[in-house]
């Protein structure tokens, strides 16, 4: 007998990040999804993804697939970072923010509220308001709906199970932009501060540069996107670049960009080869 399959997926670009960790693209997610229908494995599946430009791993995902997906950010935008160092010792111990705005709002809204009242479309819309700041975004990003929304009348407690409301005290935390997260354990240190950001416009410099030399010799205008087109030569760009640039740092994943528009707009994969091999050496 089919069942409905919660799944809770949050993948976030935290100043933590493991170096050398494997990185989650769409088309993969997709494959996973689609093995999992095939192999009948849910009923209805609800999915909330807490990243970066979160939307545009779920823009493949049709309204008749009983897959309804939540995420914190739509395609062209960062997600919020909370309970950074300065507020919370836990944060300044480890030295990095403990969460983020879209999953620290969801976990709050289910402790104080509890799973058998609300449905998912107005845990969607709780959600939305709340991150959005009531709609007027800022220091917030644009909770996303994807996928199948048939069943968003269901309660949250089908999902989840049920869960008694807690009396809590609301949370006081201010957020930072989750590429900036990695700058609040350096905010008390000017000098390091100061090497960090010296360091971000150098990485900045190189895709500029990478850019340059893949299409030619100049800064032809492109088309930004986040949408990828054609994911060989995406994965193989940045693969490229984590090999002969190092790690990608948080900061640095918007940059990735540069590889979309560039893979989008037909550049061979050669040429941003050869493009990373000469900013970048040997």
């Amino acid at each position: 007998q089919l069942t409905k399959a919660p799944i809770v997926f949050l993948p976030s670009q935290t100043s933590n990040r493991p170096e050398g960790e494997a990185l989650l693209y769409a088309d993969e997610l997709r494959g996973a999804l689609d093995k999992m229908k095939e192999k009948r494995m849910f009923n209805k599946l609800t999915f909330y993804v807490e990243a970066c430009h979160s939307g545009s791993m779920c823009l493949n995902l049709t309204e008749h697939e009983n897959i309804y997906v939540v995420t914190a950010a739509n395609p062209d935008e960062s997600s919020y970072a909370a309970y950074c160092p300065g507020e919370t010792q836990q944060a300044v111990a480890l030295g990095t923010c403990l969460g983020d705005l879209f999953s620290v709002t969801w976990l709050e809204e289910i402790t104080s509220m509890g799973t058998s009242t609300q449905t998912l479309e107005e845990q969607y819309s709780y959600l939305r308001e709340s991150v959005s700041v009531n709609d007027t975004y800022v220091g917030g990003s644009h909770v996303m709906q994807y996928g199948d929304k048939s069943f968003t009348s269901d309660r949250v407690s089908q999902y989840m199970g049920i869960l008694s409301p807690r009396e809590t005290q609301p949370s006081a935390y201010s957020v930072l932009d989750n590429y900036d997260a990695d700058l609040a354990p350096l905010f008390g240190n000017p000098k390091a501060l100061r090497a960090e950001l010296l360091e971000r416009a150098v990485v900045e410099k190189k895709f500029m540069r990478i850019k340059e030399e893949a299409l030619g010799g100049t800064l032809k205008v492109l088309q930004p996107h986040h949408t990828v087109l054609d994911w060989q030569c995406y994965r193989d760009s940045v693969n490229v670049f984590k090999k002969n640039c190092g790690p990608i740092a948080q900061h640095s994943f918007k940059h990735l960009e540069a590889f979309v528009s560039l893979c989008n707009a037909g550049v061979p994969r050669y040429r941003i080869e050869a493009a990373v091999l000469s900013v970048c050496g040997l």
